[in-house]
């Protein structure tokens, strides 16, 4: 008989970036992490090739400051692990074997823009006690835990970027263990950062003060009249009322920019512009989940200033994104959505670029691949230089 040809292989189904709050790029711009179906990509951030797969790194996040660095974690027990990309290795850093496990989530950006502190969620073995600490990686410190029974009703612990304060986001609510709270380093309770549990990012303004910037949609009990984009104060954004609200007249938070409702849509924030020179602004990636009319800065990748107000908003559009992460009924296509069809758009640290996936809204058939595309937002020489003054012209 006839050889039967090998089946070709499987087409790639994305490769993007993993998180609006996690830095693609490595500290000096050299390289570029993404993430793939089973595995991660390091790419050239110069000519785009394949340089690195790596496979097994839960948790991968580059280190701010050491650029041949990624930091992941492992497991059973709890260990703190990094990976070099100049020997391809995997070293320990440290154990934490009163732990067996770290709780992983990708929608943080967990150090300290210095690359000293990191956050961690860990589970105690054989029971459902669960602690949260901090830990000072060239110093190997790990502070004070704070204990909390059950299962850990979060999503995630961040360290604020200048390394003050550890905010774990609960579920939303202004009662104590909801909403977004900051400790400091021993996990002493400092102050209320914000009663939501929407997508947002921390940054850190010119005049060193922290922010968490979010969007508002879930409306949970701060600018409750319509969805904005806010920044909220680290540490003390909300000032809560008896009934748990937050005061909106003295609350330390603001409205940057209102948009307009719509329930099937979401957007991602990137504050990762940590470079001091580079700092003032984040990036919002807004992506639609029904066929609806236009609206402004729906698909729209753009840039949101910190010193933006509702009535004088300082934005700067940027592209459209032109992903369709959730089929529209007009598609007659099966499937829920492609979750890496979201752009996740997240910035360089020197805010130079800007980089994001799109299926360039062909949601189907499912799986469809998700590429990575990139925003350069470097001024070109020939931008600096005004027209020349026109000839030739009468007024008839």
């Amino acid at each position: 008989p006839a050889p039967v040809a090998a089946p070709p292989p499987a087409p790639t189904q994305y490769a993007v970036p993993i998180y609006s709050q996690l830095q693609a790029w490595n500290a000096n711009r050299t390289r570029i992490l993404l993430v793939g179906q089973d595995h991660y990509y390091i790419l050239d951030a110069s000519s785009y090739n394949l340089v690195d797969e790596v496979w097994d790194l839960a948790g991968a996040r580059w280190s701010p400051v050491d650029p041949d660095v990624i930091y992941f974690v492992d497991s059973y027990p709890a260990k703190l692990m990094r990976y070099n990309l100049s020997n391809k290795t995997k070293t320990l850093v440290r154990s934490f074997p009163e732990y067996e496990r770290f709780y992983i989530s990708s929608s943080q950006e967990s150090l300290s823009n210095d690359g000293r502190y990191i956050g961690f969620v860990a589970h105690v073995p054989g029971d459902a006690t669960n602690e949260i600490f901090v830990y000072d990686i060239p110093n190997n410190i790990k502070y004070t835990s704070l204990v909390r029974p059950g299962q850990f009703a979060g999503d995630r612990v961040a360290i604020s970027p200048l390394g003050k304060y550890a905010l774990i986001q609960w579920a939303r609510g202004g009662e104590r263990y909801r909403g977004l709270e900051a400790f400091d380093l021993d996990m002493n309770y400092v102050g209320k950062v914000h009663t939501g549990l929407g997508h947002s990012d921390l940054t850190v303004d010119e005049n060193g003060v922290e922010w968490h910037v979010v969007d508002n949609s879930d409306n949970a009990r701060l600018f409750t009249d319509a969805r904005y984009i806010v920044k909220a104060r680290i540490p003390d954004g909300c000032t809560l009322t008896y009934n748990n609200y937050c005061d909106e007249s003295t609350s330390p938070s603001y409205k940057l920019l209102q948009l307009e409702w719509d329930t099937n849509g979401a957007m991602h924030i990137s504050c990762r512009n940590t470079n001091s020179s580079a700092r003032g602004w984040c990036v919002a990636s807004r992506f639609e989940g029904a066929q609806t009319a236009w609206a402004p800065f729906r698909d729209e990748i753009f840039k949101i200033y910190l010193n933006s107000t509702v009535s004088s908003p300082q934005v700067d559009r940027l592209a459209h994104h032109k992903s369709q992460p959730i089929p529209y009924a007009s598609d007659n296509c099966p499937g829920g959505g492609a979750y890496w069809a979201q752009p996740h758009a997240t910035v360089s640290p020197d805010g130079s670029e800007i980089i994001f996936g799109s299926n360039w809204r062909n949601p189907c058939p499912q799986p469809n691949p998700v590429d990575p595309f990139i925003l350069k937002l470097s001024v070109r020489p020939s931008d600096t230089v005004p027209p020349a003054v026109p000839t030739g012209l009468s007024i008839i």
